[in-house]
């Protein structure tokens, strides 16, 4: 029973990572982000909503297909993006990707 256990706790593990390289691709191609601040935007918004990184992982790749998604994330999304890309130049910003409704 241990290594069932063990196998499905592991094929849980590659999904939810998979749902978290498809959203941080979604930020990287949508608000211009380089990797490792799309991965710090999940990160922060995951801590702040106190919500799990996959979950919001999920929103953002239901955002990205046109379904409905909730309004507190996309919001503390939007603004974890506009704080980290306001000081870079040509990356990111509002003007440049539309916002993310």
């Amino acid at each position: 029973m241990l290594l069932e256990e063990e196998n499905a706790q592991l094929q849980q593990a590659v999904g939810s990572h998979a749902v978290v390289d498809q959203a941080l691709g979604v930020l990287i191609a949508v608000y211009r982000l380089p990797p490792e601040e799309g991965w710090r935007v999940l990160v922060k918004v995951s801590q702040h909503l106190n919500v799990k990184l996959h979950a919001i992982a999920d929103e953002v790749i239901a955002w990205a297909l046109g379904r409905p998604v909730s309004g507190t994330v996309m919001d503390r999304l939007d603004a974890q993006v506009h704080r980290r890309s306001r000081d870079r130049p040509g990356c990111g910003g509002q003007a440049e990707r539309g916002g993310p409704r």
